[in-house]
C-alpha cells in the first residue's frame, strides 16, 4: 500500500523533478559506495553493480602502455634472506660470506673442523658441478655487506693455501652437504693479538653453469641451519667432543652480468631492477566512476629468470613526476603507498602476468580517479619485485614499444558513468 502511494506519488510530478530526484538517489548511492568501498566485504561488489546498473552504464575499457622504461638499482642487503646462493646462472654470479662467534677455549686442540649446511633447492640443471673454494675472510663485515660499496672483496680474503679448501657440489648430492675445513682456522680464530681476527669464511665458486641454494641462519628450521662442529677429546679420557657452533652472521654476495635488452621491462630480485609504466587515461570520461583496475603483463620467457622457490610478488606504486625527472631510488613522496598485487599467471595464456584486479576504495583505484578527475597532472606507476633481498629472480616483461600491440602491457579498467555524462 505504501510503495503504491509513493509511486503514484513520483508519477504525478513533473519530469524535471523526476530528473531531479534520480540524480539525487544517484548521489547518494555513489556517497554511500565510496565510504563502503574501503571494506573488506568481497558481497558488495554484485550488489553495487546491480544497483548503479539502475542509475548508470558500466563500462569496460582496455588502455594499452603508451610510455615505459627500467632502471637498474644495483645491489641489496641480502642479510635478511632464508637462502644463501653459489654458483652462476642466467647472468647472476653468487657467493656469500659465513661467520661462527663460538670458539673452542684456547686449551683445546681441534682435530676436525667440520662445517655442515643443507642444501635447499637448485637454479638450473641439477647434475651440474659446482666447484669452488672456501676462503678465511680477513676484514670485518655487516650483513648489509653486499650493498656496501666500500667493502673491497679482493683485499678482504687471504687467500692462503693453508688457510682454504676446495670443494665440488652438485644438486644431486645428499641434501646434507659436509665441508672439511683446516683446522689453523681456529688457530688464527683465537688469537686476538693485534684484535679480533675471525671473521668467518667466504665461499667463492670457480667453476660453475648453476647454482645452488642453501639454507641460511635466517632458516626456522633447527635442523636446517648452518653449524661448525669442533671435534676433539677430553685431555683426561679418550671421549670425543663434538662442540657445535651455529652461524652468527651470514650475508650472499650478488652480481649481475648479464643482458638487458632496452626494449623490455624488468622486475628484478637479488640484484635490484626496476621499471616504469605509463598509460594515457584520456579516452575515459572526466565524470566516470572508477569500480576496478587489473593490469597484465606478457612475460618474455627467453629473457625471464623465476626462482620457483621464491615467493614471486610484486609491488606496484603510485608515481606523480615523470620517471626522467626522479632522482635515482627517489619515488614521488606525494604518493607513497604501495599498491600490493601477487604476480601470477594468469588462466588465458602461459605467459601473460596478471597483478590481481583492485576494486573500488583501493589505492590503485583512488590513484586512476584522480587522473581521470585531473588532481594529478601526471601519473604512472613503479614495478618492482617485492623480494629483491631475498634472492634472484628476473621477469621480463614486453614493452610498449612491441610491434604487437597485444603483447604491450595493458590496462583493463571498469567504470560506471551517471545518467547524461558528458562523454
Amino acid at each position: 500500500m505504501i510503495r503504491e502511494k509513493l509511486l503514484s506519488i513520483f508519477l504525478d510530478i513533473s519530469t524535471k523533478q523526476r530528473e531531479m530526484i534520480t540524480k539525487i538517489l544517484y548521489l547518494i548511492v555513489l556517497l554511500s559506495l565510496i565510504y563502503f568501498g574501503c571494506t573488506d566485504d568481497s558481497t558488495l561488489v554484485d550488489s553495487d553493480r546491480s544497483i548503479l546498473n539502475a542509475y548508470g552504464e558500466l563500462r569496460k575499457d582496455t588502455l594499452y602502455a603508451v610510455e615505459d622504461t627500467f632502471f637498474i638499482g644495483g645491489k641489496v642487503n641480502t642479510g635478511q634472506s632464508n637462502r644463501l646462493i653459489l654458483g652462476s646462472f642466467g647472468g647472476y654470479n653468487t657467493r656469500f660470506l659465513i661467520k661462527f662467534s663460538k670458539l673452542p677455549a684456547d686449551t683445546i686442540t681441534v682435530d676436525t673442523l667440520r662445517l655442515i649446511m643443507r642444501r635447499a633447492s637448485v637454479i638450473g640443471d641439477t647434475s651440474k658441478t659446482i666447484g669452488g673454494t672456501i676462503y678465511r675472510v680477513s676484514e670485518k663485515w655487516t650483513e648489509s655487506v653486499n650493498a656496501d660499496s666500500a667493502w673491497d672483496l679482493s683485499s678482504s680474503i687471504d687467500y692462503s693455501p693453508f688457510t682454504s679448501t676446495s670443494f665440488n657440489i652438485s644438486g644431486e648430492d645428499t641434501a646434507e652437504l659436509i665441508f672439511n675445513l683446516p683446522t689453523s682456522l681456529v688457530d688464527i680464530w683465537r688469537d686476538t693479538t693485534g684484535g679480533d681476527k675471525n671473521f668467518g669464511l667466504f665461499f667463492n665458486f670457480d667453476d660453475a653453469e648453476s647454482i645452488i641454494k642453501l639454507y641460511s641462519r635466517e632458516s626456522v628450521t633447527q635442523l636446517y641451519l648452518p653449524k661448525l662442529v669442533y671435534i676433539y677429546k677430553k685431555s683426561s679420557s679418550e671421549t670425543v667432543i663434538y662442540d657445535t657452533a651455529y652461524a652468527s652472521q651470514d650475508a650472499g654476495l650478488i652480481d649481475f652480468n648479464g643482458f638487458l635488452d632496452a626494449s623490455t621491462i624488468y622486475a628484478g630480485a637479488g640484484y635490484f631492477i626496476y621499471s616504469f609504466v605509463r598509460f594515457d587515461f584520456s579516452s575515459i570520461p572526466k565524470d566516470a566512476f572508477i569500480s576496478t583496475t587489473n593490469f597484465f603483463f606478457t612475460k618474455d620467457n627467453d629473457k625471464s629468470l623465476i626462482d620457483d622457490d621464491l615467493a614471486q610478488n610484486a609491488y606496484l606504486r603510485d608515481v606523480t613526476t615523470a620517471y626522467q625527472d626522479l632522482p635515482v631510488f627517489q619515488i614521488d613522496s606525494s604518493f607513497t603507498e604501495n599498491i600490493y598485487y601477487n604476480i601470477v599467471l594468469s588462466e588465458e595464456t602461459e605467459n601473460q602476468l596478471s597483478l590481481a584486479a583492485n576494486r573500488r576504495g583501493g589505492a590503485g583505484s583512488k590513484f586512476i580517479q584522480s587522473i581521470i578527475n585531473e588532481q594529478v597532472v601526471y601519473g604512472s606507476f613503479y614495478l618492482e619485485h617485492a623480494g629483491k633481498s631475498q634472492g634472484i629472480s628476473l621477469y621480463a616483461m614486453m614493452s610498449a614499444g612491441h610491434p604487437d600491440l597485444k603483447l604491450r602491457p595493458y590496462l583493463v579498467i571498469e567504470y560506471y558513468l551517471p545518467p547524461n555524462s558528458r562523454l
